[in-house]
């Protein structure tokens, strides 16, 4: 929620989720995201599974993954377009939105 929160201060309309189940079910029933930002520890499913399930069905869309662990150590055949790890680097985080936005 307060990554949700930093995202609406820059006029930036979110969806947020507390799993990854709900997370994929907003994918599946939304029409159109301009990016995914998913924790890679949430419950139900990681983000890791949530990010392979929406590749079967969106190769383009832009995802940031968030994680405590080292980028090296995600899964390499996960396709994910920036992993940043936490502690969140929020101006990090809004560099990369906005170079996904324009």
């Amino acid at each position: 929620m307060v990554l949700s929160k930093v995202l609406s201060s820059l006029n930036i309309v979110t969806d947020a989720v507390d799993n990854g189940t709900k997370a994929l079910a907003y994918f599946r029933n939304n029409v159109h995201y301009d990016a995914i930002i998913l924790d890679n520890y949430m419950p139900e499913l990681s983000g890791i599974e949530v990010i392979q399930r929406i590749r079967k069905k969106d190769k383009t869309i832009p995802v940031i993954l968030l994680s405590g662990i080292d980028s090296s150590e995600i899964q390499e055949n996960v396709d994910i377009t920036y992993v940043l790890k936490k502690p969140l680097d929020k101006e990090k985080l809004i560099s990369i939105i906005k170079e996904i936005l324009d």
